[in-house]
């Protein structure tokens, strides 16, 4: 597939080689009570290093950038499991023994048979003093880019991003280690652009594509009352992330002009859904719903 991005009547090739993507829905269990690091990310990067020790290397290699594989924090009932700094103190965090937990593993081609290795280990490894039971694993696959992702625009009027774990948002234009916190969809997914188009430094090209996503996805008035700054607790500091839904209304007149910039924003959503947004992901940071109306 050749895809082609444009903006302002330039046009230039985007990508052509698919890349395989997977996301795994793991479900476990305690076999007793136990405290836990108020950020529950670490417990599902840790089962999984636990089931295959070849991925150290891949959660904690500084030369692996951006990383191929991310986790969300434990999620139990409708919520996920993490500790908001609140005032001078941290909190506990616990799990119950019998207590049925799940997160998601995002991960591409490249680490897939190391991570489905760790997944067939996981059963009965002890984290953090105690040991967990494997429930259940589900997963699916999407080639990404692909003319048919799994997020389509076909006649949606709406896209709303949840972010289910606090979304660590870097600037796009310049690196820096100030994040930001005005949630644009060029901010959003300026990890997913870079990846998916494989242009992993910020450049002319790249802009091109986050402004498309600005312009394409347009932030509503409501953003105010959605979306929320907090603090969240990480290795004893507090750290400000951003929480919350965001909506984007579509501009249906720019994709009814161009297929092509359709055909993007839609790998960009699947991707987000996969893979996360922003920094972070491989410690449980960034992870999103991505639903359309």
């Amino acid at each position: 597939m050749v895809l082609f991005a444009s903006l302002g009547g330039g046009r230039f090739v985007l990508f052509s080689s698919p890349r395989c993507y997977f996301l795994a829905e793991v479900w476990v269990s305690p076999c007793g009570d136990a405290v836990i690091p108020p950020f529950s990310g670490k417990v599902c990067k840790s089962l999984l290093i636990r089931g295959n020790s070849r991925l150290l290397h891949v959660f904690e290699g500084k030369g692996l950038l951006p990383k191929p594989v991310r986790v969300s924090p434990l999620g139990c009932g409708g919520g996920y499991l993490w500790v908001r700094g609140r005032g001078g103190g941290g909190g506990l965090l616990t799990v119950s023994g019998g207590e049925e937990y799940f997160f998601y593993v995002g991960f591409d081609e490249s680490v897939s048979h190391l991570v489905f290795d760790a997944l067939n280990g996981v059963d009965g490894v002890e984290v953090f003093n105690v040991r967990w039971r494997l429930l259940n694993v589900k997963f699916f696959k999407e080639y990404i880019p692909s003319e048919n992702p799994r997020v389509r625009l076909n006649g949606v009027g709406r896209v709303v991003v949840e972010f289910n774990s606090p979304a660590n948002l870097f600037d796009p234009f310049k690196k820096t280690r100030f994040k930001r916190f005005m949630p644009l969809a060029g901010t959003v997914f300026a990890y997913n652009i870079g990846e998916i188009s494989r242009i992993l430094q910020r450049n002319k090209y790249y802009w091109e594509l986050i402004n498309l996503a600005n312009t394409v996805l347009k932030e509503t008035p409501e953003v105010w009352e959605t979306v929320e700054k907090v603090f969240y607790v990480y290795e004893g500091k507090k750290i400000p992330g951003l929480v919350g839904k965001v909506e984007y209304t579509v501009d249906r007149e720019i994709l009814e002009e161009n297929r092509e910039a359709k055909t993007l924003i839609e790998n960009i959503l699947t991707h987000a859904q996969i893979m996360g947004v922003g920094s972070g992901r491989a410690n449980g940071f960034g992870h999103v719903t991505v639903k359309t109306k």
